[in-house]
């Protein structure tokens, strides 16, 4: 009888999924009689001078095995001395090369000279708005909290220009963080409909972890690294290709017990400084660092180095303060007073095996618990309890 119960519930709802999808490819076509501005991901480009400066154009791990051979020298020498911070000197010294020209300061503030192609001024439109007749262009990099007065400048351009009162934002990824700062900063007034698509706004597990420490080597997990993980986000891929071109480096007999205690070793002193030379520096990726484990990631990340980064501290506490604590609050609120929150999660692709929560039901980047703001999930491979 339960079996029975089983196979029919699961022929149900495959009826309501296919009638499901059959709804939403039948509203693909349909235009909303508001405007939408849209924040795609992080994907926009820098440019300094013409040239493409963020992101970089090649491979982290390309750009390890091409200096392979300094970086066996240096591996060879720390394996010997147990001072990893020489085959660290080395990574960072490799990094630097192709990652200065995009980076930002210790302020958290832009290079001179490199920038984003801008938005163009919306176009006069009175009804019918596709998707993406409003794309915002935002620099991947910058401080959202700072962003948000360059959106609200052109939400009021796109009003002007359609004649409507409000508009609807779709935040995705990345972008879902610069609406919550929008929306902190400048209130609901403008805006019908907010939509989280596949966001961060909670906080990107990838991002959040990495960027506090929370990494976990067995051997296990090293041994089988290289050929079962097909991550594709940028955070992912800077610690992968550091464990892959290591692992590699390493292939000298050693067992890989002695690869976990390496990789023990470069997390505790050699990723800070990685970090702040790659993504930690751009308050952007902060802004994808849950309320959870953001004391930790500042610990971890700036340890020692407070000081120097104090102008960069000062704009990522305002961010999480103002946005990412009281947004759960903020969006009930806004709510209440007739502004519409949808939120699309996706979900079943794993995370990054070495982080801690990589067992998480997640989209590969974020866990569904964040994406959903708070849905309920078992981890993959097991079942919620009664």
């Amino acid at each position: 009888m339960k079996m029975m119960f089983k196979k029919s519930l699961s022929v149900l709802l495959v009826i309501i999924t296919l009638f499901g999808m059959m709804r939403i490819s039948a509203a693909a076509d349909y235009e909303n009689d508001l405007p939408t501005v849209y924040l795609v991901g992080a994907t926009q480009k820098v440019y300094k001078s013409g040239k493409q400066v963020w992101p970089v154009k090649k491979e982290i791990e390309d750009i390890l095995l091409e200096n392979s051979k300094e970086l066996l020298s240096t591996f060879a020498s720390s394996l010997i001395s147990s001072d990893w911070s020489v085959y660290g000197d080395a990574l960072a010294a490799t990094l630097s090369k192709y990652y200065s020209a995009g980076a930002l300061d210790k302020n958290g503030n832009p290079k001179k000279g490199t920038d984003i192609k801008h938005s163009p001024a919306p176009t006069v439109k009175k009804e019918k708005f596709g998707l993406s007749d409003y794309t915002f262009r935002y620099d991947p990099r910058l401080d959202p909290w700072e962003t948000a007065k360059e959106l609200s400048d052109y939400i009021d351009a796109v009003l002007k220009a359609t004649g409507k009162k409000k508009v609807n934002l779709i935040g995705r990824c990345m972008g879902a963080c610069f609406i919550s700062a929008y929306l902190c900063r400048y209130g609901r007034s403008k805006v019908d409909t907010a939509i989280y698509y596949a966001s961060a706004a909670k906080g990107s597990a990838v991002c959040s972890e990495l960027f506090a420490g929370k990494l976990n080597f067995d051997s296990n997990t090293i041994n089988n690294y290289a050929t079962d993980y097909m991550g594709d986000d940028e955070i992912s891929d800077l610690l992968s290709a550091i464990v892959n071109v290591t692992y590699t480096l390493n292939m000298l007999g050693m067992g890989t017990d002695i690869a976990t205690d390496i990789f023990e070793q470069l997390s505790a002193e050699v990723f800070p400084e990685l970090l702040r030379i790659t993504y930690a520096n751009m308050p952007s990726y902060w802004a994808m660092v849950s309320e959870r484990d953001y004391e930790a990631a500042k610990k971890y990340v700036f340890g020692g180095v407070e000081d120097e980064y104090a102008g960069l501290i000062k704009k990522i506490d305002n961010y999480h303060n103002k946005v990412k604590v009281p947004l759960d609050n903020k969006l009930k609120e806004f709510q209440k007073s007739g502004m519409k929150v949808a939120v699309i999660a996706k979900y079943n692709v794993p995370l990054l095996p070495l982080i801690e929560s990589s067992n998480a039901q997640a989209d590969g980047k974020v866990t569904l618990k964040d994406i959903s703001f708070g849905a309920k999930s078992a981890d993959f491979g097991k079942t919620l309890t009664a």
